[in-house]
């Protein structure tokens, strides 16, 4: 598979009373939107309702940019090898647990909240 360009969006709209209790503020809830041929996919791991896929614009619009106006962090990265393995590592259904599936996240099981993401996605980059 070839790495796909993707963005992981972080932001205070958490779902739950565990983004409450343990979200850092700025990282309470995080989406993957990922570059798909001519449109950015937005894959939202949001526990109250599934997971959601929404295309949201062209792939030629600067949506960092615009999340980024909104006061959202936002880190540029791209999706490795092969998100869909079904059997490992297992992860939990919660935004991260489904970033790190679409992203392809595999060395760091332990990466639990949304700032544990960004720190690793920083270090990584």
């Amino acid at each position: 598979m070839i790495p796909a360009k993707a963005l992981v969006v972080f932001h205070d709209d958490g779902h739950g009373p565990w983004a409450d209790w343990f979200g850092r503020d700025g990282f309470r809830h995080c989406v993957v939107v990922v570059e798909s041929g001519d449109d950015w996919i937005v894959i939202d791991g949001d526990t109250k309702h599934g997971v959601i896929f929404e295309a949201v614009c062209g792939a030629d619009f600067d949506l960092a940019a615009y999340y980024r106006e909104m006061g959202f962090t936002v880190v540029a990265t791209t999706r490795r090898g092969n998100p869909f393995n079904p059997w490992w590592p297992a992860m939990l259904v919660t935004c991260v647990g489904v970033a790190k599936k679409i992203l392809g996240i595999r060395d760091r099981a332990f990466l639990l909240t949304p700032y544990q993401l960004y720190r690793y996605l920083v270090e990584d980059s």
